[in-house]
């Protein structure tokens, strides 16, 4: 949005090239991605020193190497500034579905999962009865807030132990995390059925500022977390 971009599919210029595009005159990387890895990191061993005959003895362990989470920085080019085809956009662009709340609703009725609608205006995913609790829909400003709300409860209800067994233990910061989660996971959502909601409590947004500043990556697990859950979705609604 800030340069103008429509789409927002992204690569370096290295992976545009094997793709066999090239860049438009004059084009550089406008923005840059955070991308985890795990790396294997040596633990170099201590020599044991030894005494014997008068004359030091040395020996060595193994090498033992362990996996760590680390980030690296790529700068990337978006479509808009690479030489492709308009026949050849396809291969990249997902189109928005067409009427948005009837395909969110056969979607979400794919999906095999306990809901009770309830009186008042307090959606919430109920871990030990495995339940979505939705308000009626006229509690909301809008169908696609509903839809909105509906996909967020359904972010939380695949990180039950017996689905994505994510951390559903008390504390603060368990539980804004937890909304990180499922908020991005019901934005994703939005962006792929074309329908836009809104957040429906302002006051997690405070709670997620203090997670993102005593640990900035959180964001990025929050993310990897939010897709997963997303494409256990889609595996559950193919199902059904």
């Amino acid at each position: 949005m800030k340069f103008g971009f429509t789409y927002p599919i992204w690569a370096t210029e290295n992976q545009w090239k094997k793709l066999g595009y090239a860049l438009k005159a004059g084009e550089s990387p406008k923005t840059e991605v955070v991308y985890p890895y795990h790396a294997q990191i040596p633990i170099i061993p201590q020599k044991k020193t030894a005494v014997e005959g008068g004359e030091d003895e040395q020996g060595e362990t193994e090498i033992e190497y362990k996996s760590c989470l680390v980030h690296r920085v790529y700068p990337v080019l978006n479509i808009s500034q690479v030489k492709i085809p308009d026949c050849e956009y396809e291969m990249f662009v997902k189109k928005t579905v067409q009427n948005a709340p009837e395909s969110v609703s056969e979607f979400v009725k794919s999906i095999k999962h306990k809901m009770e609608e309830i009186g008042n205006d307090r959606a919430a995913y109920v871990v030990q009865s495995d339940t979505i609790w939705m308000p009626k829909k006229e509690y909301f400003i809008s169908e696609a807030n509903y839809w909105a709300v509906y996909l967020h409860e359904l972010g939380h209800w695949t990180g039950a132990f017996h689905r994505l067994n994510r951390d559903f233990s008390d504390g603060i910061r368990n539980y804004a995390f937890e909304e990180l989660v499922a908020e991005l996971c019901s934005a994703i959502f939005a962006g792929e059925f074309g329908f836009s909601g809104e957040l429906q409590h302002k006051e997690y947004i405070g709670s997620w500022l203090v997670i993102l500043e005593n640990n900035p990556r959180a964001i990025v697990k929050a993310g990897y977390l939010a897709m997963e859950a997303v494409e256990y979705l889609k595996k559950e609604a193919k199902r059904g």
